[in-house]
């Protein structure tokens, strides 16, 4: 018995031996993952859409099971049942998606590869439209998710072919080339020192006279009693050019005078430089600052970059008026957040171009970036990004953010405190910019309607009182509607009383910082835009429709009877609330305009009981082709206040041009450099004859356009840049997509419409811009910062090749074009060279300081 069981265990042995060895794997990790991601075509199926694929391949040991998700933020929605392929994908929210086995999916084989497509609700042309934060969540043998874990190996394929960079099939807007760069090029001439004016924004009167005055350690800065204030922020600026500090006295004498002048308009002021001294006069503190920032201007750009114990300034007169009131730069901090210090640095340079008001968005769906210690839990939830299970610790990811809630390592989280805040209001009331917060409600409040949510658990069980207090949503609201980013919940329940405690408590701590701050708080920017209402076409589906305490109140209201009227019961309160404390209320252009659907018709037009409660409505929603290009004009008309922020010009989050690479949205159109510049405040239609397509408008299109009358060019307050930061990220970014198109807003908002008249004129002047810009304005911006460092966009080279032959030039003049035949040695371009012929040429452009643009490449037929 006992050798039949060894025969019998050594034959089951010999058995087993010849079965095939299975690898056991060791757990997988996102290190063992690549995602490749494909654009394939837009117009797909000869629709607004795109066909996307996602390549996901394992390059472990073993094979993947059915135990992963991935998370990733994509701002083109997913169209419903066009997903092929071993996977579901799942809009979580917002622009947030996760992508999960299906159940026909098996495994990913060790090396092997999962494929599957999807269509988008949008076209993509551009690598910022491309889905971006991935992360992967990893289940253990039980089903507990694990830690999540970047995927750091992402490849995305290039944007290449016609049918990955147009809209539409009859998209009339090309991607720009080297050749296409040249010709627009031609324009731009280099011209001598003495045909340009030296300082920007330009001023009313600037003449160049002889002679020269020479600043040195023992010139004394006199002023008059009231600008003291002045006199110590000019010594500061000059200090740096000498080895000393300058004497600052009260009174007058020989040297630099800081003089009241005759009553003016507010921020009017003369600079009169000759070798006997320096005479900066103005009626205002606020004309004298802008008098010594020209004279900073007037300063030899060389100068900026060493100490020689010595300034020299050119004689010259200057007489200098702005044109309009308000000349603003608005940030968004809440979809991407930006440092304390990056708004400093923003500060400096608006106040050096004479940009006087500082909106500053620091709410919005995806995060609240201001300490209100009243309600903690605004920052403690609400200005953090992270994966989380039910967003009762921290928003989920957007725009990118990824997983992890560590605003070292993402632009997701952070927000200012109370001192950081108040730091910030006194730097720019220093600098006499007037900073306007933003409070952006009813709609884009999610991360205060999740903050407060946070709250009601918190307290619930304790103190119901405590728990309801300050809750923004209505818990059995089961309105459906989804916003312009994909959000179904963030819009804030405008019947219910704790709303109106939530919005004075915050106002009321805002107020106390500018109080402890020392300056005024005039204005608040309520926001009011992008509200989903019902439409004819979807009129059960929208903000409050089957909300059971907005039904009650409209029951029971005699003027508030429908949803869409809601909104104008939420504008008067958070109205009155505002000018109970003597605070504007300021809004985008939803607030000063009624929207009905009556008989089957949707009528938009200015609603005049704001008009009479001091409701200041900011103009954006203004692309060419869609029929809305004139309504600032009309609220201007019906005696609105009224600041102009158009998107077809003013936009800074749009992008440059349509190269894939160039960073940016285009909803609005592109927006170049030019296209700021030339923007006319009180006539709009200046010169645009395209749709953002590239389309010629119809030939009477502008006279269906409402013209601007004298009254309502009275109303129009100023202008403003915007950059909202959905796709920017980080502070080298934010820098890139702000200048230099800062500059040139800041040239339109000084001097309104400009004085040509003709195209011949407009060119001129262009030529003039560029020159002074790229000669003295960018080559100096980074020492106007305090780190001497300003990620500024540097312009493509354009070139072409002829008769074997490069020609290269500068949208901007004073780059160095630098070029190579390999992408490696690289000469500096000053004439023609010889080509050969077939080879790839490669070209850049370099500042003052060596720091390179992108690089471009043209091919010798």
């Amino acid at each position: 018995m006992k050798n039949l069981f060894f025969i019998f265990f050594i034959a089951v042995l010999l058995t087993a031996c010849d079965e095939p060895v299975v690898k056991i794997a060791a757990p997988a990790t996102a290190k063992d993952l690549v995602l490749t991601y494909e654009m394939v075509t837009n117009t797909y199926q000869k629709k607004d859409q795109s066909l996307n694929k996602f390549t996901i391949q394992n390059n472990s040991e073993g094979s993947w099971g059915a135990n992963w998700t991935i998370y990733f933020n994509q701002t083109r929605s997913i169209v419903d049942n066009t997903i092929k392929g071993d996977v579901k994908i799942t809009n979580i929210n917002g622009d947030y998606y996760k992508i999960e086995p299906a159940k026909t999916f098996k495994t990913i084989p060790s090396k092997g590869k999962l494929t599957f497509t999807f269509e988008t609700g949008a076209w993509i042309i551009k690598n910022a439209d491309f889905p971006c934060g991935f992360y992967i969540v990893f289940k253990d043998s039980t089903g507990k998710d694990l830690a999540p874990e970047l995927l750091s190996n992402v490849i995305y394929a290039p944007l290449n072919k016609a049918e990955q960079t147009n809209r539409i099939p009859n998209d009339s807007i090309p991607v720009p080339t080297a050749e296409s760069r040249y010709e627009k090029n031609l324009l731009i001439s280099d011209l001598n020192e003495g045909e340009y004016c030296p300082i920007i924004p330009t001023p009313t009167s600037y003449k160049k006279e002889n002679g020269e005055y020479k600043i040195t350690g023992n010139t004394i800065l006199f002023y008059d009693k009231n600008l003291k204030t002045e006199a110590i922020s000019l010594q500061a600026t000059l200090t740096k050019f000498l080895r000393t500090e300058l004497e600052i006295r009260e009174g007058k004498g020989s040297g630099i005078e800081l003089r009241t002048g005759a009553k003016s308009v507010k921020g009017a002021y003369s600079l009169k430089v000759s070798d006997k001294g320096i005479v900066i006069s103005a009626f205002t503190p606020e004309g004298i600052f802008y008098g010594a920032q020209s004279l900073r201007a007037l300063i030899p750009v060389a100068d900026f970059k060493r100490n020689l114990g010595s300034v020299i300034i050119p004689a010259c007169s200057v007489t200098d008026v702005p044109k309009l009131e308000y000349r603003g730069m608005f940030l968004d901090v809440a979809r991407n957040f930006h440092s304390k210090e990056s708004v400093l640095k923003l500060l400096d340079l608006m106040a050096f171009y004479k940009l006087n008001k500082f909106h500053f968005h620091i709410m919005d769906d995806e995060g609240w970036r201001l300490e209100i210690a009243a309600l903690p839990e605004l920052t403690e939830v609400g200005s953090k990004r992270g994966h989380t299970k039910d967003e009762t610790d921290m928003l989920n990811p957007t725009c990118g953010s990824g997983p992890f809630a560590d605003a070292a390592k993402s632009n997701g989280t952070g927000f200012y405190t109370r001192k950081d805040f108040i730091e910030i209001l006194t730097y720019a009331a220093d600098r006499h910019i007037e900073v306007i917060p933003e409070m952006d409600f009813p709609g884009h409040a999610r991360a205060a309607i999740v903050s407060m949510k946070a709250r009601y658990n918190k307290y619930i069980k304790t103190d119901a009182a405590k728990a309801n207090e300050y809750l923004l949503h209505d818990p059995n609201d089961k309105s459906k509607y989804s916003t312009e980013q994909h959000y179904n919940d963030n819009v804030i329940c405008v019947a219910q009383e704790s709303v109106y405690k939530f919005l004075d408590t915050v106002v009321t701590e805002i107020s106390d910082m500018f109080d402890e701050a020392g300056v005024e708080l005039t204005t608040i920017h309520t926001g009011g835009d992008e509200v989903p209402h019902p439409t004819l076409k979807n009129p059960e589906e929208g903000a409050w429709v089957k909300s059971p305490i907005c039904i009650d109140f409209m029951n029971k209201s005699e003027q508030y009877k429908t949803p869409r009227s809601l909104f104008y019961y939420y504008v008067s309160r958070f109205n009155k609330i505002l000018s109970d404390k003597n605070i504007i209320t300021a809004g985008w252009e939803e607030m000063g305009l009624l929207k009905q659907l009556q008989d089957s018709v949707e009528t938009i037009e200015p609603n005049m009981e704001f008009a009479n409660k001091t409701v200041v409505p900011y103009i954006w929603n203004t692309v060419w082709g869609w029929g809305n290009e004139d309504r600032g004009y009309k609220l201007a008309n019906a005696g609105f206040k009224v600041v102009l922020s158009n998107v077809s010009n003013l936009y800074f989050d749009l992008a440059n041009d349509k190269d894939p690479l160039e960073n940016g949205y285009y909803w609005g159109g592109f927006i170049d450099l030019k296209k700021t510049w030339s923007f006319t405040p009180f006539n709009i239609g200046n010169g645009i004859s395209q749709d953002r397509m590239g389309h010629s408008l119809a030939p009477d299109y502008m006279k269906t356009l409402t013209p601007l009358s004298t009254k309502g060019k009275s109303n129009i307050l100023g202008i403003q840049g915007q950059l909202w930061s959905e796709t920017v990220k980080g502070k080298e970014l934010m820098e890139y997509m702000i200048f230099p198109r800062m500059i040139a807003l800041a040239e339109r908002a000084w001097n309104g419409d400009p004085s040509w008249k003709t195209q011949s004129e407009q060119d001129l002047a262009w030529n003039q811009f560029v020159n002074t810009l790229g000669k003295r304005d960018l080559p100096r911006l980074e020492y106007l910062t305090k780190n001497n460092s300003i990620n500024y966009r540097i312009p493509l080279p354009g070139a072409k090749i002829e008769n074997d032959q490069l020609y290269a030039n500068m949208e901007i003049p004073g780059f160095t074009i630098m070029y190579s035949t390999d992408n490696k040695t690289w000469t500096k371009y000053s004439a023609p060279v010889a080509v050969k012929k077939g080879s790839t040429i490669y070209l850049k452009a370099s500042n003052s300081k060596g720091r390179d643009g992108r690089v471009v490449t043209i091919t010798a037929p």
